[in-house]
């Protein structure tokens, strides 16, 4: 089985929705295209381009949920 791993690159510190980026990639490092990364509770949701980035509007302790077919979900805060 696959993993998806990812990398957050800035996180929001304030209870208003503020941007989370990231990449998401394979446990090898491989970028994941097509990856879904959704704010769980919510019908906000995104898909990685073709490096595996993603921008995402998340309020403070919102549960972030990365999946793709084939792979292990994930889910972070």
């Amino acid at each position: 089985s696959f993993f998806i791993f990812f990398q957050l690159i800035s996180v929001s510190v304030f209870a208003q929705p503020k941007k989370v980026e990231g990449v998401v990639s394979d446990a090898k490092g491989v970028p994941v295209v097509g990856a879904n990364v959704s704010v769980k509770g919510t019908l906000t949701a995104v898909s990685t381009d073709s490096k595996g980035k993603y921008a995402i509007m998340a309020s403070s302790g919102s549960i972030l949920n990365f999946s793709y077919v084939g792979f292990l979900s994930k889910e972070e805060t």
